[in-house]
């Protein structure tokens, strides 16, 4: 392995972080962004064999039906089902991204629902098994360039989601639509094709929602839901646009403005940092946020 495939590798690793003082980093390590193989009896074959039985008894479902798109409905049914299949959650942060690696070609657009769905599925799980641990969960995906369409499809719950370095059509799609839980913070750096972050809703409690160089048609198109989250924030955004959409605070407008440059020039150094310091720079970015928000009653 040469010395940029070893770079590239480091920066796909877990961390799970108690809710408390001390955060935890685990490394993630063997991350590929093709052809990624899966040991025997490992987490990840776990996660595919069940996959491909899910997937087919879908097929066998719609067998007579159209391959046409998945219905909100049926998305929200077909992630009820899958988190049947896991009574117990044995994979991490690292078997995730893994597994999202592994789905990375491009299939028809049914097909490419289904995992992203499936993909949010999973992140939900890992969320819920988390915090009931008394854990965060902090992903972080750097992409590499590759193509992820329709990743994290529909989905309804985030502690601290930072994609980067990517294409993907539909990325987030109607994450936090109705019925979701908290979507607290999601950054999104380097991304380019349509639809990103595209009807988007806060859920039950929208937090942070950030962009640094995203582009493509309709991506990052959120002004209309500005109201259901605390902050948004982007710069080369929608066309080249900055915005700065601040609804929660309790600070001076000279203060919020500080504060705000602060997390975007955060946001813009998250591409040159290693894992370890990208984890740090997010949970930097979640106290200045939260730190000029109104307190709690």
């Amino acid at each position: 392995m040469n010395q940029a495939q070893t770079k590239q590798n480091t920066r796909a690793r877990e961390t799970s972080q108690p809710l408390q003082n001390s955060f935890a980093l685990k490394k993630l390590q063997g991350i590929k962004p093709k052809g990624v193989k899966a040991k025997d009896n490992s987490n990840l074959e776990n996660l595919l064999n069940i996959f491909d039985m899910n997937w087919s008894d879908f097929l066998k479902s719609r067998i007579n039906l159209p391959r046409a798109h998945i219905s909100t409905t049926e998305c929200l049914d077909l992630k009820r089902e899958t988190k049947t299949y896991y009574p117990q959650i044995n994979y991490s942060e690292s078997d995730l991204i893994s597994f999202i690696f592994s789905k990375s070609r491009p299939e028809d657009a049914i097909y490419s629902e289904y995992v992203g769905m499936y993909t949010s599925a999973l992140l939900e799980m890992l969320i819920e098994s988390n915090k009931n641990e008394g854990k965060r969960t902090v992903l972080y995906l750097d992409g590499q360039g590759n193509d992820f369409p329709y990743l994290f499809y529909h989905l309804n719950d985030i502690d601290i989601l930072i994609l980067n370095n990517m294409s993907s059509f539909n990325l987030c799609y109607n994450f936090g639509f109705p019925g979701g839980k908290k979507i607290n913070m999601l950054i999104g750096i380097n991304i380019e094709d349509d639809q990103v972050f595209r009807n988007t809703k806060g859920g039950s409690s929208g937090g942070l929602l950030a962009g640094y160089n995203i582009n493509g048609r309709r991506s990052f198109d959120v002004k209309e839901k500005s109201a259901e989250f605390d902050w948004i924030v982007g710069e080369n955004v929608c066309g080249g646009n900055s915005l700065m959409l601040i609804n929660k605070f309790a600070c001076s407008f000279d203060e919020l403005n500080y504060s705000a440059k602060q997390v975007m020039s955060l946001i813009k150094s998250i591409p040159k940092k290693s894992y370890d310091e990208v984890i740090k720079t997010a949970l930097k970015i979640e106290s200045i946020y939260k730190s000029i928000l109104p307190k709690e009653e």
